[in-house]
């Protein structure tokens, strides 16, 4: 492998070039990562312990001053900083009280970088009001939830820097009664009022 493609960050290399540089990327995965395996580990230990005792300033510790988390249910907000994350965290765990995380299957290391992509199975019971917004919060259904998902983590100095996490949301909607199951009597009704009104929304429709 090349010095340049070597040091190249994922950012600067085009889709074709990602491409090629996965053969000599691969090859250097351990020796580039084994020197981080142990700060990974003990990262992960303290992370899983910190969310499962609902532990705020613990979780704080394990994150960068100007650490990021990136939701696409998010709507392309995101949360940068650690007074910015206390508040989500308390907000969850106020929502969501029982809380529990796991890892059920091995994690991935990445070509590029250092960071971890993680499986997680998460469960519990919406018991406290959930805030969706500025102006808007959501009252709980008593209904419990297991859901499944994929955290992305960066690294920086041994903390983490960047987190994107990835779940089914509607699922989790639907387990927490905030919309109607798929095969729902409502939904049903819904769809064939979207394809009614659809004509009647069609852009220039109504222009003269």
């Amino acid at each position: 492998m090349s010095e340049a493609t070597e040091s190249a960050p994922a950012g600067n290399m085009t889709p074709d070039e990602l491409v090629e540089a996965i053969p000599p990327l691969i090859a250097t995965v351990s020796s580039r990562l084994g020197e981080h395996a142990e700060t990974l580990r003990d990262w992960s230990r303290d992370w899983l312990h910190a969310w499962n005792t609902y532990d705020v300033d613990a979780v704080l510790a394990l994150v960068t001053a100007d650490f990021v988390y990136q939701d696409p249910s998010m709507f392309g907000d995101q949360i940068v900083g650690r007074a910015a994350f206390r508040e989500f965290l308390t907000m969850m765990w106020h929502a969501f009280p029982d809380m529990a995380m796991e890892i059920p299957s091995t994690p991935f290391v990445p070509l590029i970088g250092t960071g971890l992509a993680v499986p997680w199975r998460l469960t519990g019971t919406f018991t406290g009001d959930l805030r969706a917004g500025d102006d808007l919060t959501i009252a709980p259904t008593g209904r419990r939830f297991d859901i499944h998902g994929i955290d992305l983590y960066t690294y920086r100095e041994g903390l983490l820097c960047h987190w994107t996490s990835v779940a089914d949301q509607m699922n989790l909607a639907r387990q927490l009664g905030l919309i109607p199951d798929p095969n729902s009597r409502q939904i049903k009704y819904a769809l064939r009022a979207q394809r009614l009104l659809t004509p009647l929304l069609t852009p220039g429709r109504w222009k003269r």
